[in-house]
């Protein structure tokens, strides 16, 4: 094998390299805080909400409540966040009115 074609080999997998970190990156980056799916009771009405920023400040009652873990591996700021969830639905049943 000559050494253009070395050269153009090693080229190719710095390249395949970057593009896997790259798709890694975009991968976090879709699931953002909070994300996930909650089903709750509002006024009599089950709805559906995919992040809970969005859940309203009072309701009848949490049916579901399934946050978006980030994808794995998990970074030290990832084990972070994912320990938030119980405090966040301790927070959210707060939130429920008799």
């Amino acid at each position: 094998m000559n050494l253009q074609v070395k050269e153009l080999r090693l080229v190719e997998n710095q390249l395949l390299l970057q593009w896997i970190k790259i798709e890694e990156e975009v991968g976090r980056s879709i699931v953002a805080k909070g994300d996930g799916e909650y089903i709750i009771l509002v006024k009599g009405e089950v709805k559906t909400f995919t992040n809970w920023k969005d859940i309203p400040g009072s309701f009848e009652n949490i049916i579901k409540f399934n946050p978006t873990p980030p994808p794995s591996p998990h970074s030290e700021e990832d084990h972070e966040y994912i320990n938030t969830f119980d405090d966040k639905l301790h927070e959210l049943m707060g939130r429920e009115e008799e």
